[in-house]
């Protein structure tokens, strides 16, 4: 009887912290004037090579067609630690993404935190995304 209403309980009472309230991405392209005060570096660029490290790492570099704050550079490394249940993968090369990151202590390197903050072109044209 006690393991019968423990599993009732475990269905009735969610996990807490197991998983994102609001997708990362849909979140930024719904306010992202919040998220350019927030990260020290905001382009749009696309992506020109795509490395997963791990299970847990990709190394993403992009050629930048649009710099929205940090220093203007022709290209960003991107190290993406996926390290919570808010993280993301980033698609292949040819993709384009509104990515906004933190400086590393390596020129031309940013990194995201555990949070995905980037945004594809198309998620980006789809909430009608507005970045000046």
């Amino acid at each position: 009887m006690m393991k019968v209403l423990a599993s009732i309980i475990g269905i009735l009472i969610p996990s807490v912290g197991v998983s994102c309230i609001a997708d990362p991405s849909s979140r930024i392209a719904m306010n992202p004037e919040k998220y350019l005060e927030q990260y020290e570096v905001v382009f749009f660029g696309v992506i020109t090579s795509n490395e997963n490290v791990s299970n847990d790492h990709q190394i993403v570099t992009f050629d930048v067609e649009k710099m929205f704050k940090g220093e203007s550079n022709d290209y960003y490394i991107v190290d993406n630690k996926l390290s919570g249940t808010c993280s993301g993968y980033f698609d292949n090369a040819g993709t384009k993404y509104y990515v906004f990151a933190n400086k590393t202590e390596i020129p031309n390197q940013v990194r995201l935190s555990h949070f995905s903050s980037f945004v594809s072109e198309s998620m980006a044209e789809e909430f009608r995304m507005v970045l000046e």
